[in-house]
């Protein structure tokens, strides 16, 4: 009984997170949720992060955040036309981590409480 509801709340929360992440009536849509990234240790990796505004109005991104120091993204605070479509420069540095891992960028508008979310899939190794 006990792994039955531990097996259902692992469900829940997995569903529930998938809903938070992405909106169903999203003001911007990511190309790319999930960014899969091959590096060594030491390795600086540069992605890009490719996104469109969906309205038929302007929206205002006021910030993207990465999870750690490891990620560094430009000073983002703009405005996006409706259905303009934008891409931001995110460069990871790999110190001394090795294996397999995810970071998020959270980038936050005008248009919606939370954050919409893209994963950095990481699988670091050593050189």
């Amino acid at each position: 009984m006990f792994l039955a509801s531990c097996r259902f709340l692992s469900l829940y929360y997995l569903v529930l997170v998938i809903a938070l992440s992405s909106p169903i009536a999203s003001a911007i849509s990511i190309e790319k949720c999930v960014i899969p990234i091959d590096c060594t240790l030491g390795q600086i990796v540069k992605v890009f992060v490719k996104f469109k505004n969906q309205k038929s109005s302007p929206i205002m991104i006021h910030a993207i955040k990465g999870s750690c120091s490891c990620l560094k993204v430009p000073p983002s605070r703009f405005e996006m036309a409706a259905g303009e479509t934008t891409s931001v420069e995110v460069e990871y540095s790999n110190g001394k981590e090795v294996g397999i891992f995810r970071k998020q960028l959270l980038i936050s508008s005008s248009e919606q409480e939370m954050p919409y979310t893209v994963t950095l899939l990481i699988r670091s190794r050593a050189n």
